[in-house]
């Protein structure tokens, strides 16, 4: 799968990082088969949403939540290239509504979710489309499990380094290729 969306660049580290990921995970969770290794895995219907969304209208949603405030490092290649980048931690959100049945209710449900993601993210092959836009390394760490009468809901805890050229550095003010700049919150577009 290639991703069609932007590369991440200093002007917009956080927007094109969210604009990737819904690209990349829309491609997968649609209800549909994806042929992944050889096999034919299907992937659930979920409803994808970002930063300080609505409440999901879908019963299987991934709420993503950036954690950290990212802080953007300068570094220089061994070609002599400069590249920024940043550590970024991500909360993905898994939710499950309807009725516990015991054999296809929201606990059932979310852990096929949460095996779709963890798979699909774990796997270096899959996420390579990503990487060719500057989001690297990516690492899932399973989290938190929560429940209640209506919805399931777990947590999946990704970290990833976002790389970048610093050639448009100086288009933000008061920044230079050799200065650390804070980026904002964004909204996905």
């Amino acid at each position: 799968m290639e991703l069609t969306k932007p590369a991440i660049t200093i002007v917009s580290v956080e927007q094109s990082a969210l604009n990737l990921w819904h690209e990349f995970l829309a491609g997968y969770f649609d209800g549909a088969a994806h042929l992944i290794r050889g096999n034919s895995v299907v992937f659930p219907d979920a409803q994808l949403l970002f930063q300080q969304a609505k409440q999901p209208t879908k019963p299987l949603s991934i709420h993503l939540v950036g954690v950290t405030q990212p802080r953007v490092i300068r570094r220089m290649l061994p070609n002599g290239r400069r590249t920024g980048q940043v550590d970024m931690i991500w909360n993905f959100w898994l939710r499950a509504s309807g009725v516990n049945t015991g054999t296809g209710g929201p606990d059932v449900q979310i852990k096929k979710l949460e095996d779709a993601l963890f798979m699909l993210l774990s796997d270096k092959l899959l996420t390579a489309p990503l990487a060719r836009r500057g989001i690297h390394h990516v690492a899932p760490r399973l989290g938190a499990v929560s429940a209640s009468a209506e919805y399931a809901m777990r947590t999946l805890t990704v970290s990833a380094v976002l790389r970048f050229p610093l050639e448009m550095a100086p288009m933000i003010s008061g920044a230079t290729a050799d200065t650390s700049v804070q980026i904002g919150t964004p909204t996905l577009v």
